[in-house]
């Protein structure tokens, strides 16, 4: 099955997952130009500290956050298409007349909820990450903390979703399912 004839669910998953990734990464713009202010007001002038071991914290988080989230989301993935290969998506779920296309149609459903999960799962790690720096420069100002928000920003929005991306995630998916299949059998 191509994965652009999944019906209207590839625009509806794509048009949703774009919202959340757009979403998050304004909700860390706006968290961090808050916590800029906040320090401005504090300090009377724009100036930057010297971080501390909650900096440090920080930023280690910073670095391990990309890692954790891709590491977790691809458990996620695997699990559930593991999870989704068990079920066999069982002609008993269609009333026993299940054609081989209305299988696939809902295998490709699931995988696009498993993908905007896995999404929002990556994105969210990223987003505590650059959180607990903006807090953290609040509180010491160091302009590392500035550095890290920015690269975790960066990594937020290159989880916006493509048509393309998910398009060949989705038929990349679909082929380790059937694979998975094949060797239960």
């Amino acid at each position: 099955m191509d994965a652009k004839n999944t019906g209207q669910d590839l625009p509806s998953v794509l048009l949703k997952t774009r919202i959340i990734v757009v979403v998050l990464s304004f909700s860390v713009i706006a968290a961090s130009a808050t916590m800029i202010f906040l320090r401005i007001q504090q300090q009377g002038k724009f100036d930057f500290g010297v971080g501390g071991v909650l900096t440090l914290f920080a930023l280690s988080f910073a670095i391990a956050a990309p890692l954790i989230g891709a590491v977790v989301a691809r458990v996620l993935v695997d699990y559930s298409r593991r999870r989704l290969a068990a079920e066999m998506a069982a002609p008993e779920a269609f009333g026993g007349r299940a054609s081989g296309l209305l299988i696939e149609q809902k295998d490709a459903q699931c995988l696009l909820g498993i993908h905007q999960s896995k999404t929002i799962l990556l994105v969210g790690v990223l987003e505590g990450a650059a959180f607990l720096n903006a807090v953290m420069f609040l509180i010491e100002g160091d302009f590392l903390s500035l550095i890290a928000i920015a690269l975790l920003l960066i990594g937020i929005v290159m989880q916006f979703p493509t048509t393309n991306r998910l398009s060949n995630w989705l038929e990349d998916q679909l082929r380790q399912l059937r694979e998975e299949r094949a060797l239960a059998r």
